[in-house]
């Protein structure tokens, strides 16, 4: 029965690592919420921790490994990882927004955010890519958690980089339709 004990300590921790990081995604949702003075903007930048969980479930299926203890813990740190790069990102925009169009606000901080989003994820691969191919003898324990980090950053960035700007345009031109049509309202109402 010592196996089914060490089950259920495992159980245990992967529950309270999965609580952890439920608190630790609503505290970064109303962090975000305060910092940016919106509801819907915290949406687009933890947009990117599904994906990049997609990421990871890919590396560990290509190169046939299991989810271990720290694969998990890599995730729950990789969501924090990934989230900087859709907020500097979506600061960038809103920034952008003071001086032009939406469009081309987007158009240009995406634009001119390429280049450190894209070398933040290269370094981050390239210094993992020893462990993740084994160049040093395989890891039982860390080559696990560098391929979650690998595939998940790098889906991730690419999730940054073409979805979030797009995501961004589309929920402003929404809540910008909505306003429009609520002022219409109003000014039909008034003319009654």
């Amino acid at each position: 029965s010592e196996g089914s004990g060490e089950m259920t300590q495992t159980n245990k921790s992967l529950q309270s690592l999965m609580e952890a990081f439920y608190i630790a995604t609503f505290l970064m949702y109303l962090i975000l919420a305060t910092q940016f003075n919106s509801f819907t903007q915290p949406f687009l930048i933890m947009i990117a921790i599904p994906y990049a969980f997609l990421g990871v479930i890919c590396g560990m299926g290509i190169f046939d490994l299991p989810f271990t203890m720290l694969t998990y813990i890599a995730m729950v740190g990789l969501a924090g990882v990934v989230v900087n790069d859709t907020i500097v990102l979506i600061d960038f925009i809103n920034k952008a927004r003071q001086e032009l169009y939406l469009k081309e606000a987007v158009l240009q901080a995406a634009r001119k955010r390429l280049r450190a989003i894209s070398l933040t994820t290269v370094t981050t691969v390239l210094g993992l890519l020893p462990v993740v191919l084994g160049f040093m003898g395989t890891s039982v324990i860390w080559q696990p958690m560098a391929v979650a980090v690998c595939f998940g950053i790098v889906s991730a960035t690419s999730l940054t980089l073409f979805l979030v700007p797009c995501l961004y345009l589309v929920l402003e031109q929404l809540k910008e339709a909505v306003k429009n049509t609520k002022n219409n309202k109003d000014g039909l109402y008034k003319g009654l």
